[in-house]
């Protein structure tokens, strides 16, 4: 395993009504089965993976087996229909205005959240400069490269900083979903808006918790498209991470 970016992984899923369709049944059922292979969550993962506790087998399987659901046929169509969206809790979310670890934020907001959309499966990955080239590249990092540091430590531009940010530690993935394919819109409008400095909504999550514009600690996917791209890059990534050396 390259730089053990994969001891981060502790995938696990919370409960979820068993009469759904049986195509929806199967997919949860499977996520629920990874859940049960009793991988432990963000707060004890490194240090049961540093341990030896869990072997490169199990983390080879388990990697191949959450990169199928991620991008089975199952999972795609439910993003085309709008029931399942794409969100992740960045690195460094310990540094919030609420002063509270990164452990209790991804608790917070799984709360906020159950108000409006139910939390089908939840796991963590380390993200590598490829990943977050291939997440972010395009206009995003165009119009980042453009811009100044936030807190100028060392970096020429923004998108430098940002690259820096997204690989330093964890980052919680979440797929959400809503029954009635507005799963997209009601997690977006939950976050709030990127500019917390200019534009801080109270009634956001990030109005609530993002200090500043360095990390807004939130990613939600903007389209059905963008979150079978943003499955399909995260199983890519899970199956190169299994197959290393």
């Amino acid at each position: 395993m390259q730089k053990n970016y994969i001891k981060y992984l502790f995938p696990y899923t919370e409960t979820f009504d068993k009469k759904k369709d049986n195509m929806k049944k199967e997919l949860f059922s499977r996520l629920q089965t990874i859940e049960n292979t009793g991988v432990l969550e963000r707060a004890s993962a490194e240090g049961v993976f540093s341990q030896g506790l869990v072997s490169q087998e199990f983390q080879r399987q388990l990697c191949e087996q959450l990169a199928e659901l991620l991008t089975s046929e199952e999972m795609f169509a439910i993003a085309d229909r709008g029931e399942i969206t794409f969100s992740m809790l960045r690195p460094g979310a310990d540094r919030n205005i609420q002063q509270i670890s990164d452990v209790e934020v991804e608790a917070y907001i799984k709360n906020i959240v159950k108000t409006q959309l139910e939390v089908v499966t939840s796991f963590s990955i380390v993200f590598t400069p490829e990943l977050v080239e291939k997440f972010y590249g395009g206009a995003p990092k165009d119009v980042q490269i453009a811009l100044p540091p936030e807190l100028h430590q060392g970096h020429h531009n923004r998108w430098e900083e940002f690259k820096d940010l997204m690989t330093s530690g964890p980052a919680s993935i979440i797929l959400l979903r809503d029954e009635e394919g507005e799963a997209v819109s009601k997690w977006r409008g939950l976050v709030g808006h990127w500019d917390v400095i200019n534009r801080r909504d109270p009634e956001t999550l990030r109005g609530q918790l993002a200090v500043d514009n360095y990390n807004n600690l939130l990613h939600g996917s903007d389209s059905a498209e963008s979150v079978k791209n943003e499955l399909k890059l995260v199983a890519d990534y899970l199956l190169e991470q299994s197959s290393a050396e």
